[in-house]
């Protein structure tokens, strides 16, 4: 397979943040977690691959430094999750683009994209 190739359809590369500032929910109380564990079992059955981690945010959640720093902390909280779940964190590689890369007018912006390489 491709690296992205199904990665959308099969387990799902956004994960959302309702509020301005959310890091990270407890995993029972967010809509989102079953996307995550579709990317946990993804990525226990694909070894060979890594994995590029991206946080965003929307206009709403501060100026240009203090976006880039949110989208830091997000992808940072994301990898972190993923260790924990038994992913070498070598695969991993974060980025920020905070509020330069806008996916949609509305609060869609709040989000971690995961992409294998």
């Amino acid at each position: 397979m491709a690296p992205n190739s199904n990665w959308d359809l099969e387990v799902g590369r956004f994960v959302r943040f309702l509020n301005p500032g959310d890091l990270m929910p407890t995993p029972g109380e967010w809509a989102e977690w079953e996307t995550v564990k579709r990317q946990i079992d993804w990525m226990k059955a694909h070894p060979l691959f890594h994995f590029t981690i991206e946080g965003h945010c929307s206009e709403d959640e501060g100026d240009r430094v203090e976006c880039l720093n949110l989208g830091k902390e997000r992808a940072g909280t994301m990898a972190n999750w993923y260790v924990s779940y038994g992913i070498d964190r070598s695969r991993l590689h974060t980025i920020s683009y905070g509020k330069e890369r806008p996916r949609s007018l509305n609060h869609l912006d709040r989000r971690v994209e995961t992409w294998p390489q």
